[in-house]
């Protein structure tokens, strides 16, 4: 016989054995079993390739945040999630391999001091007047910190650093074409009361009650649970699908990249959020003046014909939402965040140096004579999920001041000012080097990506968001990567 026609004949036994196998397993162990049997083979390949474990974690946290929480977990400081399972086998797997190789992990400047702002955030509960919403909030804090760390140690050639942030981007285009199914699917749909009902753990499109000319719209949520969160995980990863979609050839590469940008875009729009709008122009500004992005004749005519055919094509709700500046004058959504805003700088002013204690603005804010504060009351008074901590200033640096005081916020800073000065010395280092351009442009937008977040925090509470931390692990991966890769270029 043949060798091809012996390959063409076993090669689908092949499949229809292991299919049988697989039937037996199921009917003599049950489903569970089976499923704790695929769960155990997955533990073992992650202790065995740690990188794995940090690609599943990098997913699990970006696409499983609603969905991948095991039981049921309200109020809980520590709760059980495929993100954790799957991030605690992958530090286990670094762990292991640090003492078999007795390699140093990776501790720099930037890293050092990110720690001692977390430090500072554990040791503000000694004083916080609810201990209890503190410690819910630096149990977050915590596991982002430790993906963070593992994503600096784990990611050490410029081949982990261009597939993890492709991975980043694919989670991205996940979120976002799951939130255009919310939008445009009917069983999607979910009142507004259900979705406060439900607060952050949405898996639908809110029907927004605004009382707006155009009627009601809905606001999808994708996999992260909020449309704002959802918009700002948008902004934050849109740079990397330009550059992916510029500089890497394999066809492949280009077309999940350019499906990427474009459903990223949409979702952005979609979620009728305002600081979407100011996100994608903060992103343009940055692409065109960092040169991610430079504008010929071509370019410049597509970026106006798809101006127009997106302005035509916007629902009158966005329009009359995010476009007018009356509506928004008189938004009672705007009226809310400036309240917020207002008693986060009061709480400030009361306790300037140490702040009210992390994770303490809730508890804080709940005892102002607010029409909020009733608002909130009665909801969780309705059985809602909503929580004390789940109510932020709208704002992360106003928020961290009034948590952790000036000193807080002084590490914040600086903590985000070396990872902007690490990514420039990588970008440098790129360029004067022997290294591709590309790697220049990852960089560049990895930055952008940094940047942009950084900037919409500016609108929204964000700091225990996961795209910050993976951005943010990504900057001191990149610098890294680059001073193994790249020869500064001599002189004569």
């Amino acid at each position: 016989m043949p060798a091809n026609l012996g390959t063409i004949i076993l090669l689908p036994l092949r499949y229809l054995l292991m299919a049988g196998c697989l039937s037996a397993l199921v009917f003599f162990l049950g489903i569970k079993s089976l499923i704790i049997a695929a769960g155990g083979l997955v533990a073992v390949a992650v202790l065995i390739w740690p990188q794995a474990g940090l690609a599943m974690t990098i997913v699990a946290v970006m696409n499983l945040q609603t969905w991948g929480k095991l039981g049921d977990v309200t109020g809980a400081a520590l709760f059980p999630s495929i993100a954790k399972i799957m991030g605690a086998l992958t530090l286990l797997a670094w762990l292991f391999n640090v003492l078999r190789t007795k390699t140093t992990p990776i501790i720099t400047w930037q890293m050092s001091i990110g720690a001692s702002f977390v430090a500072l955030c554990a040791a503000s509960l000694v004083y916080a007047p609810d201990p209890t919403s503190g410690s819910i909030m630096l149990t977050k804090i915590l596991t982002n910190f430790m993906l963070y760390f593992l994503i600096a140690n784990l990611i050490t050639t410029i081949t982990h650093l261009q597939r993890f942030t492709f991975i980043f981007l694919i989670t991205g285009l996940i979120c976002s074409s799951i939130a255009l199914y919310q939008y445009f699917s009917p069983a999607s749909d979910i009142t507004a009361l259900e979705a406060m009902l439900k607060f952050a753990t949405q898996e639908g499109a809110v029907v927004n009650p605004e009382d707006l000319a155009s009627g009601n719209f809905k606001r999808p949520s994708g996999t992260v649970g909020h449309h704002n969160w959802l918009s700002l995980f948008m902004i934050s990863v849109i740079p990397l699908s330009v550059v992916f979609l510029k500089k890497y050839f394999h066809p492949w590469v280009r077309i999940i990249a350019g499906i990427s940008l474009i459903t990223g875009f949409i979702a952005t729009v979609l979620t009728h959020d305002k600081l979407g709008l100011v996100g994608l122009v903060f992103i343009v500004i940055m692409v065109l003046s960092t040169q991610l992005l430079k504008i010929n004749r071509g370019i410049f005519g597509a970026a106006i014909f798809f101006g127009i055919i997106s302005f035509a094509l916007l629902p009158d709700s966005y329009k009359e939402r995010v476009l007018s500046i009356a509506n928004i004058a008189k938004s009672e959504s705007t009226s809310a965040r400036l309240e917020l805003q207002r008693v986060s700088w009061d709480i400030f002013i009361e306790n300037p140096l140490l702040g009210v204690g992390y994770g303490n603005y809730g508890a804080a804010y709940m005892e102002q004579d607010s029409y909020l504060v009733e608002q909130v009351k009665y909801l969780m008074n309705a059985g809602s999920s909503y929580q004390i901590t789940d109510i932020g200033a709208h704002n992360m640096y106003l928020e961290v001041l009034c948590e952790t005081g000036i000193i807080g916020l002084t590490l914040c800073l600086l903590f985000f000012f070396f990872a902007i000065r690490d990514l420039l010395h990588a970008k440098r280092l790129a360029l004067n080097g022997q290294s591709p351009d590309c790697d220049a442009d990852l960089v560049r937008a990895i930055m952008i990506c940094l940047s942009a977040f950084i900037f919409g925090a500016t609108f929204l509470h964000g700091l225990e968001q996961k795209p910050l931390w993976i951005l943010l692990g990504f900057s001191v991966a990149a610098l890294r990567v680059m001073q193994n890769r790249c020869t500064p270029a001599i002189n004569p």
